[in-house]
């Protein structure tokens, strides 16, 4: 149809730079890369082999390769700033043919594990990967579905589940039912089952939908179609009055498609004022007493920084910092988050007791829909736990009435901890 062709691969079975050429040889018009500083592993395959393996051929890039080795070089020192947040590689192995793991799900899926306390678990969590892709049908990973099939994959291995327990034979069984009638499964699972991120080309499997949507019916159209319609100058006009700064496109786009991450963005602009302007290790790491930096917070305004010194910690965690800005001493207290600070324990729900809900796994409160004293019914949405960009619903566990709460919105809490208590009958 006279469309170009557009490859995006990633590297984590070894042969992305064999796939590339392979494609160059079939006629493709475009294909993603990296330069070789930041490539291989679950990044894009390396420039510089690609553009050397195809030199003096037909499919000649023209790029100058002693151009695209000084950009490696350049690259490599910014990549070790981050090396703390990099996963070990998955290239050369055989897990992405086992699992059909995207690559660029591969180091997501491990900083979710970890965040989880399910580091050492990570072969666990690719065999429950396998077998929730082939429970739904081996779909079409790509984002959203390849993070749900993930977080679904996460959900069952922290709970100690089988996926088999999901099978349309397990699901038939009365005792199958039973055992996860009452399972919250993670937002992203409910939303793809619920159509939401489109039709599979084969429907999925009935019992499974039943399970996880709780009665609830799914889309059956394409969901852009049921989309209301957004006005976007209104929308920027309300978050300017409420944020108290002037927005642009992006911004707007940014809070219309991802309101959390954008909510969590603004409140940090708030508190810390636009941390974009500061160098990457100082951001990720700090700075050490004697230090001195430069931070350009606007066209022709310059901060010179100095930190002097950091106090003792006080028994509330409070330290002061003694520092320098623009040669004027200046001192200001704040709490080390590393320093543990006495106070009362949230408690562990117990699991005798079917009227206290505990969180599902170890996160922040994203969201609390209900208050003490309101009444629920079975199944109501409760609250919302988000640990990575996995968000599990929490749902009442029957009829009843809120009695206690123990959590707001930004607490972070750990797996069982107490949230709240739904009595069956009100005191």
């Amino acid at each position: 149809a006279g469309l170009p062709v557009h490859l995006h691969t990633h590297d984590n079975a070894g042969q992305g730079v064999a796939t590339l050429l392979a494609a160059a040889r079939a006629g493709v018009e475009i294909a993603d890369v990296a330069v070789a500083s930041m490539a291989g592993g679950s990044s894009q395959p390396s420039l510089t082999a690609v553009v050397a393996a195809l030199e003096g051929t037909v499919r000649d890039t023209g790029l100058d390769l002693e151009a695209c080795d000084r950009a490696a070089a350049g690259w490599a020192g910014r990549r070790a700033l981050y090396v703390p947040f990099e996963a070990p590689p998955g290239a050369g192995g055989i897990a992405v043919y086992r699992t059909e793991m995207p690559g660029g799900q591969y180091t997501n899926l491990r900083a979710q594990a970890s965040s989880l306390g399910l580091a050492d678990r990570w072969p666990e969590i690719q065999e429950a990967y396998r077998a929730v892709d082939r429970l739904l049908g081996r779909i079409v990973k790509v984002t959203p579905s390849s993070k749900a099939v993930g977080d679904l994959a996460l959900f069952l291995v922290q709970r100690q589940i089988d996926p088999a327990e999901l099978s349309e034979e397990a699901l038939a069984t009365p005792h199958g039912q039973e055992r996860v009638a009452h399972l919250d499964f993670p937002q992203s699972v409910v939303q793809m089952l619920g159509g939401e991120m489109g039709q599979p080309l084969r429907p999925f499997p009935p019992r499974l939908c039943a399970a996880v949507l709780k009665g609830r019916a799914p889309l059956t159209v394409r969901p852009g179609a049921v989309l209301p319609e957004v006005d976007l100058e209104a929308v920027r006009q309300d978050l300017q009055q409420r944020e108290g700064r002037p927005l642009d496109l992006r911004d707007v786009l940014t809070a219309v498609l991802y309101p959390e991450p954008f909510r969590v963005l603004e409140a940090h602009r708030r508190r810390f004022g636009d941390t974009s302007t500061l160098d990457t290790t100082t951001f990720f790491s700090g700075m050490r007493p004697g230090e001195e930096v430069e931070v350009d917070i606007e066209p022709g305004k310059r901060l010179v920084i100095r930190l002097a010194a950091i106090g003792e910690a006080g028994s509330d965690g409070r330290r002061d910092l003694h520092f320098e800005l623009n040669g004027t001493a200046r001192a200001l207290a704040v709490i080390d988050q590393a320093v543990g600070v006495g106070g009362t324990a949230r408690p562990v729900a117990d699991p005798a007791d079917p009227d206290q809900v505990g969180s599902p796994m170890p996160g922040r409160v994203l969201r609390v829909n209900v208050e003490r004293g309101v009444r629920v019914q079975r199944g109501d949405a409760l609250a919302v736990i988000e640990a990575m960009k996995m968000e599990t619903v929490v749902r009442a566990p029957h009829d009843g009435q809120v009695t206690a709460l123990t959590v707001v919105p930004g607490d972070n809490v750990r797996g069982g901890e107490l949230l709240l208590v739904v009595r069956a009958k009100s005191a």
